[in-house]
């Protein structure tokens, strides 16, 4: 779980709380060249905490996740929100 909260410090400048692990997902899609591709991806319920010190790399854009989640580029994080939203 160290990855997650390290990805999220770096990519959003916040601390994470995770709240429970949510269930995990493997995903078979073609890369734009073409190229096949197994996205493993693990999800967990979680919130943020303080902001930390410099910029985050990505600007937070928030969604309203119902009454259904938004698109999102991969299907599986829109199988995650609907995972989520029925705990």
């Amino acid at each position: 779980m160290r990855t997650v909260h390290r990805e999220v410090a770096e990519e959003c400048a916040r601390v994470l709380a995770i709240i429970s692990p949510l269930d995990s997902a493997i995903q078979f899609f073609c890369t734009a060249r073409g190229e096949p591709y197994e996205l493993h991806a693990s999800f967990f319920l979680a919130r943020f905490g303080e902001a930390l010190e410099g910029p985050p790399q990505h600007e937070l854009m928030w969604r309203p996740a119902s009454p259904q989640p938004p698109p999102f580029f991969h299907e599986c994080h829109r199988w995650a929100v609907q995972q989520a939203l029925g705990r």
